[in-house]
């Protein structure tokens, strides 16, 4: 029986598969504890190929599956979690590479603990070695966290899905699965999650190594890809009123709602976007006063910076597209300000 299984979304990253797989089968937990599921997403370069041949050196611990149609990282992970069989998940994204001692860390934590939730640091650095960004020791680190059973809140937990290993019972009884044939789909499925996580621990290490590709749909220039975000927070909020979630939790769902599909979104479209969306920045003005009309006496709203709350006070404004031209560029121009959202 395997202890890990690590489900990997690959679309054509011939360039950087084999730093993965490398870092992955000399894992110091021993690669015959790993279950590595790679799911190539209808790729057109050569990712596949080198993904079988590497299947053939380890094929007790490698298994690719080929998508004939691609259904983006959400629909390959979810083709993941269907074979995935060992008592613990993880992911890694197929352009990155981790630590060779990082499952046996997280491994011997979730043991050592019984957390559903066992995570550690990151760092972002791009093929020289330069580093982007660290995610820093904190005081809740090295320590277990609970889950509040009658708080308002799901059990946050810091940094991507990529550096964390989770009980993969949790995952399947309670249908846990990502939105297909879009971005930002780890945003949908981590707020899901929090919800029923009732313990976390982080290891205060950096042992993922999140790779800045200037070709990934996070960081590309007027994507329309951009615009799936929107379409993730309003999955979300249908999913969690579905599921019976919002109740108690109300307050603090539409607090996330507004940051992540308003305030966020603002932020990206003046970063990332030479011309505005004008229209699409009306329509989610519309959006947020149609979904949360008393938005303006939520309790979280006090935990927002300034600009933040700015940000989501242009939401009852009747603003022209110069008007937020000019907003945007008084953004971009504060650099180090824009760096903290």
């Amino acid at each position: 029986m395997k202890k890990i299984s690590v489900i990997v979304p690959c679309y054509n990253v011939e360039s950087y598969i084999d730093r993965l797989v490398d870092s992955l089968v000399n894992q110091t937990i021993g690669v015959d504890a790993l279950e590595l599921i790679f799911v190539d997403d209808a790729s057109t370069d050569h990712t596949y190929e080198k993904l079988c041949a590497w299947e053939k050196g380890y094929s007790d611990s490698i298994l690719v599956i080929h998508s004939e149609t691609n259904s983006r990282q959400g629909g390959a992970r979810n083709i993941g979690l269907s074979y995935a069989s060992a008592d613990y998940i993880g992911f890694v994204d197929s352009d990155d590479w981790v630590d060779i001692t990082m499952y046996e860390k997280l491994y011997s934590k979730a043991q050592e603990t019984d957390a559903d939730v066992v995570g550690c640091l990151f760092q972002r650095e791009d093929s020289t070695g330069k580093i982007y960004y660290r995610a820093a020791v904190n005081e809740t680190m090295n320590q277990i966290m609970w889950r509040d059973p009658y708080g308002d809140q799901g059990l946050g937990m810091s940094g991507g899905i990529w550096c964390k290993l989770y009980r993969r019972d949790m995952i399947v009884e309670h249908e846990i699965y990502f939105p297909e044939g879009l971005a930002y789909e780890d945003n949908y499925w981590s707020t899901l999650l929090s919800y029923y996580v009732k313990s976390y621990y982080i290891i205060p290490e950096v042992l993922y190594h999140y790779f800045v590709n200037e070709c990934s749909t996070v960081v590309a220039r007027n994507s329309d890809r951009h615009m799936d975000r929107l379409q993730v927070e309003l999955l979300k909020l249908e999913e969690l009123k579905r599921r019976g979630l919002y109740g108690s939790n109300q307050a603090w769902i539409e607090f996330g709602f507004l940051r992540y599909f308003y305030i966020n979104s603002l932020h990206l479209f003046f970063t990332r976007y030479d011309t505005l969306p004008y229209d699409t920045i009306c329509w989610m003005q519309r959006k947020v006063c149609e979904l949360v009309p008393a938005w303006e006496e939520n309790p979280y709203l006090d935990g927002l910076n300034w600009i933040e709350q700015f940000f989501l006070k242009t939401a009852k404004m009747k603003l022209t597209q110069k008007e937020f031209e000019e907003i945007a560029a008084g953004y971009r121009a504060d650099a180090a300000l824009a760096e903290n959202m």
